[in-house]
């Protein structure tokens, strides 16, 4: 454990120019969503574009602190309107599963038990030489009568 003393990010004047900064480069990506999460998926900031995808996720998801995969994966969350659940569910079941190995982090190994029970099907597997598609998977989001994809 270490001697230093933790610093609350929320409230502490002297990171209030990274705050200021975080801010600026969220608000930047408008129209698009945007959004700050730690290292075990709690949402810590977003743009106003994100509320867009989470309209219509039960109210108890949304309280704080918000894990962004839970809300993703969650079947009264974003889940349902996930166009290609599947694929994102497996992208993301896999990059935690392998974040939770590498750090041998208990929280995020229980986030990952915990995501795995939900509902949501396996997506299809990685072509192995697709460097693209081992590293992002585009969100399909059904809005609508249309869907956003990026």
């Amino acid at each position: 454990m270490s001697n230093s003393t933790a610093i609350d990010v929320s409230s502490s004047p002297q990171l209030a120019p990274v705050r200021a900064a975080v801010r600026r480069i969220l608000d930047g990506h408008h129209p698009y969503p945007a959004v700050l999460v730690d290292r075990h998926w709690q949402l810590l900031e977003a743009n106003p574009t994100v509320a867009l995808f989470t309209a219509d996720a039960h109210p108890d998801l949304l309280v704080p602190p918000v894990n962004v995969l839970r809300l993703s994966l969650h079947p009264d969350g974003m889940a349902p309107r996930i166009a290609n659940l599947a694929q994102w569910r497996t992208h993301l079941l896999k990059r935690l599963r392998h974040q939770a190995q590498a750090t041998s982090d208990p929280v995020l190994s229980a986030l990952h038990d915990e995501l795995c029970g939900y509902p949501g099907g396996d997506g299809p597997a990685e072509p192995v030489g697709d460097l693209a598609s081992r590293v992002a998977v585009p969100l399909r989001f059904r809005h609508g009568d249309g869907e956003l994809s990026k």
